[in-house]
């Protein structure tokens, strides 16, 4: 048989042929018979034909995590089995390259870019026909929505170093899911994966903050913008000033908050606030200067909030005329070159408490901490945190020489770093630098007889987060004159004389003169034990027993008591009772304490 279709032609010595179905629509096929003489017979006309498969009849999409998943119904069977299907973004150049999927599978999972997208299947058959038409599967994918403000919207914090805001807003759920949110404010871009962030309030005025969702695509929304506007603290009003003597008292009022909660005022001494002498900072609305020399002061008067942004500062002079009584011994000002302990110089001052034994390298793995930002997450944002607990810094001043009596002041300025830590002052008097007489927890003191000043500064912390910047310390050394007057009766009968009371306290008297009042001439004598003494004490049941070598007093005189350990509180005191030459009681409400004690009469006896 010849079997001619196509312009070729095959010949078979069976009935039957098996072909290459390679094209698509009708074929016809001509069959001739051909005997072993070559003769032919009439030719029998075949047709053939092969449909093209169809393509899917339906599809659809649905948002999968962050992913478009493509769907589509299965293309029913032509004339050949359907082998698979080919997805492409353009309806051309089927079977080439280029193509998104081709495969055998119901389902594929594409990227969509942002805007209209469109997507073309076709299936194929076992000849690898493609269906004449293609499918085709839209989707709009569109930016995702922008968070919106909480309310409030932002909330300022000052218990860190300097102050932070927290801003807040409210959860979005993209279509295609959550990537993070992008904060940018200023230079600064942050990224948060939460719905709330905290950072540095470094600036005054308008902040401008602009939050963008991003999803898992790379879509960005459109921006929520929040304006945080940080204020510096408003100026104090009604400052006045009272002149006495050499006393400036300072009054003012305080402002009502802006941002900010009110830290304290700064105070400074001087014609032009820029280059004015800062005097110190002060809580309260007010405060004592005492000047040296007489002259005109203006003083400078400036709000200050927790993250040291100050306020317009105001002024007011004031004439001061230095009393004839006023005595000015020494001003010294620390350079912080004493004793540290768990304390560091830092910024011209003294930082404590800090561990100043461990290396930064144990620092970090003596607390399992990666790196810095490992410190940050634990809740130690400063360097130099956790703390030591408590921290002291001690310094000696050397007056030069045994000064009689005086007055010492200590003034010092600092700043809470972080937290709320406490800072006391110990006062101490020594005259060999070797044996000292401490007053604990005072910022003034009188004293005699001494020639060296030790002052101690104690930080105690409460959490492992408080640190304390001591700034400046200062201490003066100086007296006023009083003078005291009266009339007694001094009677022959007071055999020991007749006790003589003093109606002012004084820490050394300098003179006394008794003057007899009558037309009898009369030798006056009085008797006043103008020395320090020193001895022990103890408080039973609300009686205090004094212990001094040869004090020379008797009941009914006053004596000043300065208890250098122990629990009874400093003050004058009338004694009770004479013991005996070495000893006397004072009726003292205290619990039952002993130590050592100091002693200095506040009377004298008349003859």
């Amino acid at each position: 048989y010849t079997i001619s279709f196509n312009g070729n032609s095959i010949n078979a010595r069976t009935s039957t042929i098996t072909l290459n179905v390679d094209w698509v629509g009708a074929r016809v096929f001509s069959v001739v018979a051909v005997d072993n003489n070559g003769r032919s017979s009439a030719s029998t006309s075949v047709t053939v034909t092969k449909v093209a498969p169809t393509a899917p009849p339906s599809g659809s999409s649905a948002v999968v995590s962050d992913l478009l998943m493509l769907n589509w119904s299965p293309s029913v069977r032509t004339t050949l089995p359907i082998t698979g299907y080919e997805i492409r973004t353009v309806d051309a150049n089927w079977g080439t390259a280029g193509y998104l999927f081709k495969g055998d599978a119901l389902n594929f999972a594409v990227t969509p870019t942002l805007g209209a997208n469109t997507w073309f299947i076709k299936s194929f058959d076992t000849d690898n026909q493609y269906s004449t038409t293609a499918l085709s599967i839209s989707y709009t994918r569109v930016i995702p929505v922008a968070p919106t403000a909480a309310s409030p919207a932002y909330v300022f914090n000052d218990n860190l170093t300097n102050a932070t805001v927290t801003l807040d807003w409210n959860d979005v759920s993209p279509i295609f899911g959550l990537n993070q949110y992008r904060i940018t404010y200023g230079s600064e871009t942050v990224f948060s994966k939460s719905s709330t962030i905290t950072v540095p309030a470094n600036w005054l005025g308008d902040q401008v903050f602009s939050i963008l969702s991003i999803d898992q695509l790379g879509g960005i929304s459109n921006a929520l913008t929040i304006t945080v506007p940080k204020l510096a603290p408003n100026p104090a009003s009604g400052l006045r000033s009272q002149v006495i003597d050499n006393n400036v008292l300072l009054y003012w009022t305080l402002p009502a908050k802006t941002t900010l909660p009110i830290q304290d005022v700064q105070l400074r001494k001087g014609a032009v606030y820029d280059t004015a002498e800062v005097i110190g900072f002060k809580n309260g609305t007010f405060t004592s200067i005492q000047e040296l020399s007489s002259g005109n002061y203006t003083y400078w008067v400036a709000v200050r909030d927790t993250d040291n942004r100050f306020s317009t500062p105001v002024s007011i002079t004031s004439q001061v005329a230095q009393p004839p009584d006023f005595v000015f011994n020494a001003q010294y000002f620390s350079t912080f070159g004493g004793t540290k302990s768990s304390a560091i110089n830092e910024q011209g001052g003294i930082l404590l408490p800090v561990n100043t034994t461990e290396t930064w390298t144990t620092h970090f793995t003596s607390r399992s901490w990666a790196d810095p930002a490992a410190q940050i997450t634990a809740g130690y944002p400063i360097f130099i945190q956790p703390n030591n607990g408590t921290g002291s810094y001690v310094e000696v001043f050397d007056y030069g020489t045994i000064l009689g009596s005086s007055q010492i002041t200590l003034n010092f300025q600092g700043l809470a770093i972080a937290g709320t830590p406490t800072i006391s002052f110990d006062i101490g008097i020594s005259q060999d630098n070797i044996t000292y007489n401490t007053t604990t927890n005072a910022q003034s003191i009188f004293a005699t007889n001494f020639r060296y000043v030790k002052i101690t500064a104690n930080v105690t912390t409460t959490s492992a987060t408080e640190l304390y910047l001591l700034e400046s310390m200062n201490v003066l050394l100086n007296a006023k004159l009083v003078t005291d007057a009266g009339t007694v009766d001094a009677l022959s009968t007071d055999s020991s004389g007749t006790v003589v009371n003093f109606s002012k306290e004084f820490v050394d008297v300098i003179s006394i003169t008794i003057s007899p009042n009558g037309s009898t001439l009369l030798t006056p004598v009085y008797d006043f034990k103008d020395s320090v003494l020193t001895g022990t004490y103890s408080v039973t049941s609300n009686v205090l027993t004094v212990s001094v070598t040869a004090h020379g007093l008797i009941a009914g005189q006053k004596v000043r008591l300065n208890f250098s350990s122990g629990t009874a509180p400093n003050g004058v005191y009338t004694i009770a009772t004479l013991v005996n030459a070495n000893q006397y009681t004072v009726n003292l409400t205290t619990a039952n304490t002993s130590g050592n004690i100091s002693t200095y009469p506040e009377s004298f006896r008349v003859y």
